[in-house]
């Protein structure tokens, strides 16, 4: 009897073990696939060539030059973009940034110019009629990009993983929920109350500055600290399987967002917080089905509000005595009353909008056609996106509006095509550096600091607003030791195996339902 006991029990643990390794081959066929698929980056610059060289027909040797160019830098990058993900993360943002805000919409643009929006992007419409300056700024993209590409190839032939360091002491997760539960909706409260009452940091209107620094106290509050407490309540909930304190996580990030969208007149706000959201869930492995769909569901969320959320900037930038129900009843009344576009044309336009709003090739040209010498040092002493804004996209210096200049465009204007290569090398090397010493830190609160470095490495390689950068940093590890002293402090305590035991099944219950 005890035999076949012990005889059902082996073969019990077989079939659990044949299952379980089926089961791990899938997943990997599925990175496997999914891994394979990155050469297909390859096309974008095979079709974007396919569809424009015939713009260049006076110059067309130049422009299959500097193509095939791209397209060899591109595929020695790829050839050591393999698993695991994670650890090369700041390398596939900047490619991704590189591939979509600079090489396809350039194609888009010179293919089809009456894609662009208008506003900011009229000038455009007569620059891209011009084979020579679509050229020149090319060149300049290929200088960058080429350079992104063989310095993240030479960086990564080192291989290591820096390897997950224990600590002497486990995180009772469920500790810190109650501290984030009342700080979160305080600092939420307080901040909403303040901008509402001062306008702070409200798009296409004047700045506000208050005594002691408070305006951008208040700001980088509202803008960073309350996204990653907000990112460190949902992580502490998938990590003690609190499926309730995550969709709580979850709803006071999108009540974050849309508070931000309609105090600051931001149409990006929401799906920049959902942006940070992913990157969370990339870092700590805890993708699924229900996160992608979520996702998508912002993302077709903004697009819908977009036009509304122009209209309501605009209005709201007339008078500030406006209130911000009224603005909103009266922009969705004058999108409404533009009865004769339909659905797919709606879609349409906020497709292009939301592609426009990472800033890219769209700066980079105006730049390269304005012929202005670089700054050179004189940029220590000025502005350079105050600079772009005037000189280059011709707005009064009193005007409530900043013109992002891009990456490369930043480098060009201070230096020209030089410092693009030599600026572009030094910004990867700074941030593969800091990467592995992040990955090698003792952290508690590590996968809430990775998606804060890599939020910021995907804002600056998109906007390129250098100036002030140190601030950036600052108020970045400003929030991450805020992070770290809650969990060390708080969350950090003796917990039984028991309780470890539940954590881990309560993870996977949450990581399904979600």
């Amino acid at each position: 009897m005890s035999s076949c006991f012990y005889t059902n029990r082996f073969n019990h643990h077989n079939r659990a073990l044949r299952s379980k390794s089926v089961s791990n081959n899938k997943l990997a066929n599925v990175h496997s696939k999914w891994y394979r698929a990155r050469w297909l980056l390859l096309l974008v610059f095979v079709g974007g060539y396919l569809a424009t060289f015939s713009i260049f027909e006076p110059i067309a040797l130049e422009y299959l030059v500097f193509t095939i160019i791209s397209i060899f830098a591109c595929s020695l990058l790829l050839t050591r973009l393999n698993p695991p993900l994670v650890n090369k993360l700041p390398i596939w943002i900047i490619l991704a940034v590189f591939i979509l805000a600079f090489y396809i919409k350039f194609y888009l643009m010179v293919w089809n110019p009456d894609i662009m929006p208008l506003g900011l992007f009229r000038r455009l419409q007569w620059i891209i009629k011009s084979p020579e300056i679509l050229l020149n700024t090319y060149a300049t993209m290929t200088y960058a990009f080429v350079t992104f590409c063989l310095t993240s190839w030479w960086l990564l032939v080192y291989k290591k993983i820096p390897r997950f360091r224990s600590f002497k002491r486990e995180i009772n997760y469920r500790r810190i929920f109650p501290v984030l539960m009342w700080l979160i909706p305080f600092l939420m409260i307080v901040t909403t109350l303040v901008m509402y009452v001062t306008g702070i940091s409200r798009m296409a209107a004047e700045s506000v500055y208050l005594p002691f620094h408070l305006a951008g106290w208040i700001f980088y509050i509202r803008t960073t600290l309350i996204p990653v407490l907000l990112l460190l309540l949902i992580w502490c909930s998938d990590k003690a399987g609190s499926r309730k304190h995550l969709i709580l996580g979850i709803l006071l990030l999108f009540l974050h967002g849309l508070s931000d969208m309609l105090l600051r007149s931001s149409r990006g706000s929401l799906l920049m917080m959902f942006i940070m959201l992913m990157l969370l869930f990339i870092v700590t492995r805890q993708i699924t089905k229900q996160r992608i769909r979520l996702f998508a569901i912002i993302l077709l969320m903004t697009m819908l509000l977009w036009p509304v959320i122009s209209a309501y900037r605009y209005i709201r930038a007339g008078s500030y005595s406006v209130s911000i129900g009224d603005s909103l009843s009266e922009s969705i009344n004058s999108i409404s009353s533009y009865g004769s576009i339909s659905v797919s044309e709606t879609f349409s336009e906020a497709i292009k909008s939301v592609l426009f709003r990472f800033v890219g090739v769209d700066s980079l040209l105006p730049i390269v056609e304005s012929g202005i010498q670089p700054l050179g040092v004189d940029a220590f002493n000025i502005s350079v996106t105050k600079f772009v804004t005037v000189e280059v996209f011709g707005f009064s210096p009193d005007a409530p509006v900043a013109v992002a200049p891009s990456l490369p465009g930043w480098f060009y204007i201070v230096g020209g095509n030089y410092l693009v290569i030599a600026g572009m090398f030094c910004f990867v090397l700074f941030i593969w550096v800091t990467w592995r010493t992040l990955l090698k830190s003792r952290l508690r609160c590590l996968p809430v600091a990775q998606t804060l470095f890599l939020f910021f490495v995907f804002r600056i390689s998109s906007s390129g607003t250098l100036g002030s950068l140190y601030l950036k940093i600052l108020v970045i590890g400003g929030s991450v030791t805020v992070c770290e002293w809650i969990v060390r402090t708080i969350g950090t305590a003796s917990v039984s195996k028991n309780v470890g035991i539940s954590g881990s099944k309560g993870l996977r219950d949450a990581s399904g339902a979600m």
